[in-house]
């Protein structure tokens, strides 16, 4: 679907990510409902983020995830799952090269390395760099939002925080 839309690839990590995310944020909706989507986002990223192709596929994707796992996306998710399929999109444009995610890949080292430090673990080096580039995915939606999109600092803050992902 991502392909055939976007005419761009996903791999099959992110492709598996987004089904397992979709498939647990939903099932918690069920059992912990949002109350309304402008807790997440205000109203003119979510017009925004409904105009977008990423978010006709992450449409699509829903009804799949209905028809194998009987469980409802709410709107809440599948407009997460449409900023996670952005950033996807966009890492994959060929003006956006890596080196436009250079001050993220600092942040996450930053991060990994006060962590540790912390928390007195002693790792290895390619410890330490998988763990960044973890890092860093998790973070590339959020960091992409802020710097290439309208939405605003407090909106993803209070993703963050209700989607567990502080």
């Amino acid at each position: 679907m991502y392909k055939s839309s976007l005419k761009k690839q996903i791999s099959a990590s992110n492709a598996m990510t987004l089904t397992i995310f979709s498939v647990l944020a939903s099932l918690y909706s069920n059992y912990h409902p949002i109350a309304s989507v402008s807790a997440l986002f205000n109203n003119t990223d979510v017009e925004s983020f409904k105009k977008r192709q990423e978010n006709q596929v992450i449409k699509d994707f829903s009804l799949i995830v209905t028809t194998n796992f009987a469980v409802t996306m709410p709107t809440s998710v599948k407009l997460f799952l449409t900023l996670q399929l952005l950033s996807v999109t966009k890492e994959q444009d060929e003006h956006f090269s890596s080196h436009s995610f250079q001050d993220l890949l600092i942040l996450s080292e930053h991060i990994v390395n006060s962590f540790m430090d912390t928390a007195h673990i002693d790792s290895t080096h390619s410890e330490k760099k998988a763990l960044t580039r973890e890092i860093q995915t998790q973070l590339k939606p959020f960091w992409y939002s802020v710097r290439y999109q309208s939405i605003a600092r407090k909106s993803i803050l209070r993703t963050i925080f209700y989607l567990g992902l502080n």
